[in-house]
């Protein structure tokens, strides 16, 4: 019964439009599962603040989408053009707080740099996905797709030079 209760929750959870695509949020909501209803686990849990939250991973994929989501903006720009306006935009560095002194200091924006540093991975990502003809929001998690299997495939030393040549400023 529980097992039914759980399942019968998550898919109301995915079904709410309000919360798709917010992985912390579907976690909060089956922290509690299968004890409490997700609405219940959802509101408890989303007061808990996360140190990790967003992870790394989540905040590339959120860049990928933002970027995305601007090209109505620059319609004459093509989508590699765009990304790299974009990333070339991102501030260098970003403020932080010491946790023990509490004193704010700046610091390399890790985000920026690498995206830029991978900036040739990013392309032949975004080159990929424009060949295909995919609907509009897909797009973002197609060139995060294409982004990490190009990062995770071996490369030769040409690979590396090719890379290190197309590194954004």
């Amino acid at each position: 019964m529980e097992a039914g209760f759980a399942q019968n929750e998550l898919v109301d959870f995915i079904t709410t439009k309000k919360y798709a695509r917010d992985p912390l949020g579907l976690a909060n909501a089956m922290a509690g599962l299968p004890t409490m209803t997700w609405q219940v686990s959802h509101e408890r849990c989303s007061k808990i603040k996360y140190a990790q939250w967003p992870t790394f991973p989540f905040r590339v994929f959120k860049q990928i989408e933002t970027i995305w989501n601007r090209r109505e903006t620059y319609p004459t720009l093509s989508r590699v053009q765009l990304f790299r306006q974009e990333i070339e935009n991102i501030s260098k560095t970003v403020m932080d707080i010491d946790p023990e002194s509490r004193k704010k200091f700046k610091k390399e924006n890790y985000l920026r740099s690498y995206l830029a540093n991978d900036w040739r991975n990013l392309r032949l990502g975004i080159e990929e996905v424009e060949k295909s003809q995919s609907h509009p929001g897909q797009v973002p998690f197609l060139i995060l797709a294409a982004f990490m299997r190009n990062l995770g495939k071996p490369r030769t030393a040409r690979d590396t030079l090719l890379i290190e040549q197309e590194k954004l400023p």
